[in-house]
């Protein structure tokens, strides 16, 4: 529907372009940051393009994904680590290089040992599995996120650093699902950590031995009388597929940083550059969160149209709200 309405606007989407660097007005202190050019590269054809932006043009840019340079496996193949920077931060880099203000990329994207995750996508033709973890948790799909952590060898494998996690959302989870499909998303913290039920480091898993994991884990917890190791066959005959995925910089936001290694939205000096998304600096707000990333593109979008900053919706300051500080105070000592 955004898409729709933006184009019934006049606005031109283009696809398939990753811009690879910039053009900044030259001027004596080479304090100002203002954007005068766009170079890119056409994804499909390998064709170099530039694009021409004039100083009264503004450019919002979202300078860093905790999904840059993920990368799929299926059922029967791993995820294939992907070693690039990633694209949004290269770019972000290049203009940190030039402008002492605009933050430091590489506490974010430069040690992905901080940030990387291994994640799966599992989708089954009935509710069987579905079923058995409503059982086994005593949780209905959508209520909590599971977590198994070992912290003792218990299989001849003798694995003792497990730790995934799975999120079971209503189902139907998307609108093109079928009544009798199953969605369920689950992750691994650690990537190089190895599997308490399959031989290998979570990085290396197929989809298929991702699901083995799973089914291995929740056995541990089931209360009987009949364990879901039992029913592993029929789970495995119901899979229509299961999709690991690896992203090196997915907690990448979370990482130990400075207030200066995030850029603000409107830097100083920028007369026509803002910067959105988890990687911006804003007072009073937490990353990872929705609010949080949309409010950097309302900032941007008051700034160029000219609408006063009060005009924004207020953020609640619950860190000085005294009945709120109370109640956190009480829940510590409960």
């Amino acid at each position: 529907p955004l898409i729709e309405y933006l184009k019934e606007q006049g606005c031109k989407i283009i696809l398939n372009r990753r811009v690879t660097d910039w053009e900044f007005k030259e001027t004596p202190m080479q304090d100002e940051i203002t954007v005068t050019g766009l170079k890119m590269t056409n994804t499909l054809t390998q064709e170099e393009e530039h694009v021409v932006v004039d100083e009264d043009t503004a450019v919002i840019f979202t300078n860093g994904s905790i999904t840059d340079s993920a990368t799929l496996g299926d059922y029967e193949t791993p995820a294939v680590e992907n070693m690039d920077y990633g694209a949004a931060s290269s770019l972000w880099k290049k203009a940190s290089e030039r402008f002492y203000n605009l933050g430091n990329p590489d506490k974010f994207f430069a040690d992905r040992d901080a940030s990387e995750w291994v994640s799966f996508t599992l989708t089954t033709k009935n509710h069987l599995l579905l079923n058995e973890i409503t059982r086994i948790t005593t949780q209905e799909p959508g209520n909590a996120l599971n977590s198994f952590i070992s912290t003792t060898p218990i299989t001849p494998l003798g694995q003792k650093d497990v730790n995934m996690s799975i999120v079971v959302h209503h189902q139907p989870h998307f609108t093109s699902q079928k009544p009798n499909e199953t969605v369920i998303w689950g992750y691994f913290l650690y990537p190089r950590r190895r599997g308490e039920f399959v031989d290998k480091q979570y990085i290396k898993m197929n989809g298929k031995e991702m699901l083995e994991e799973l089914i291995g884990q929740l056995s541990k917890v089931d209360p009987g009388p009949v364990n879901i190791r039992e029913k592993e066959t029929e789970i495995f005959d119901s899979v229509i597929n299961n999709i690991p995925v690896y992203m090196p910089y997915a907690s990448a936001l979370f990482n130990n940083r400075a207030k200066s290694d995030r850029p603000k939205v409107i830097p100083k000096h920028s007369t026509n550059l803002a910067f959105t998304g988890e990687f911006v600096e804003q007072p009073y707000q937490m990353i990872f969160t929705e609010q949080s990333a949309v409010r950097s593109g309302e900032i941007a979008a008051f700034h160029f149209a000219g609408i006063p900053m009060s005009r924004l919706v207020k953020t609640p300051r619950y860190d000085k709200d005294i009945p709120t500080l109370a109640r956190a105070a009480k829940k510590m000592f409960e």
